[in-house]
């Protein structure tokens, strides 16, 4: 190869470094831009993220600390708040005290009972949010709670449902009894010789 188709050859790998410099650079500026858009749209979802966690904790922590008062006294009460992890995601947790301010794991505050209407309570939260009927139909959902706190808890679900506009339905075990000066209406189904059968019991209170 002589002198000149050497320079020739040196020009057109010089010219087409060039143009692949170019067309890096255009193709380095478009994706600058869309790392900026990118990071632009990360911050508005993360304080969209931001406001819902914090929508979320205040509603569940005025609606468990109502839980928590009316049941067990005003002295109790429970909250929300998030715990970010070393991955950057979120984790709740939930702190129940009790009515010597003592706070903890709702498992173990309060002999482990907040536990259940916190767990009640959050049912409740979640169906009533996520649905899009005012009638909200619980399947034994004193189960658990313990026999002293029953009745406050049914006055609770009474006050509950009033709040937020909603008529509950609820299914239990639990003798009627119970349900004194909180249903509306009472039915009790009795099985006898394999047929069951339903019947209005006569106390059924609007307190």
């Amino acid at each position: 190869m002589n002198t000149r188709d050497l320079y020739n050859q040196r020009v057109g790998k010089y010219r087409s470094l060039q143009d692949r410099s170019a067309e890096l650079s255009t193709e380095r500026s478009g994706l600058e831009e869309q790392v900026g858009d990118l990071a632009e749209a990360f911050d508005v979802l993360e304080a969209a993220a931001d406001g819902i966690r914090d929508s979320i904790s205040e509603q569940l922590t005025q609606l468990l600390t109502g839980a928590m008062k009316d049941v067990f006294g005003p002295e109790t009460g429970c909250r929300l708040y998030y715990r970010q992890l070393p991955s950057h995601q979120y984790r709740p947790v939930f702190e129940a005290w009790d009515e010597d301010g003592v706070a903890g794991d709702p498992t173990e505050v309060l002999g482990g009972s907040a536990v259940e209407v916190i767990a009640l309570g959050l049912r409740i939260y979640f169906l009533v949010r996520c649905g899009q009927s005012r009638i909200l139909i619980l399947d034994e959902p004193l189960r658990g709670i313990d026999s002293t706190n029953v009745h406050a808890v049914g006055q609770w679900l009474r006050q509950i449902c009033h709040e937020l506009g909603i008529q509950l339905i609820m299914v239990s075990h639990i003798g009627e009894g119970i349900f004194e000066n909180v249903a509306d209406k009472v039915f009790v189904v009795e099985k006898v010789d394999g047929v069951s059968s339903i019947q209005e019991a006569d106390h059924a209170g609007n307190g």
